[in-house]
């Protein structure tokens, strides 16, 4: 299905749709990560010796890569 636009130039009607589908991808995956660090935080602070904010700094020098 197309549409024309002003100019007379035809594309297609779920361009957008498209395109809103393929960001929400890696918004979902952060989603799910950050949801699974919230689950292994409190096992690993009593595992590791770091305290509440060791682990954040950790994490944050982890997802800037």
């Amino acid at each position: 299905m197309t549409a024309i636009s002003a100019e007379g130039r035809t594309r297609p009607a779920g361009q957008a749709l498209v395109a809103l589908g393929l960001a929400a991808g890696p918004v979902v995956a952060l989603g799910f990560t950050r949801f699974a660090y919230a689950l292994l935080l409190p096992p690993m602070h009593r595992e590791l010796p770091w305290s509440y904010a060791d682990h954040g700094l950790r994490r944050w020098r982890a997802g800037r890569g």
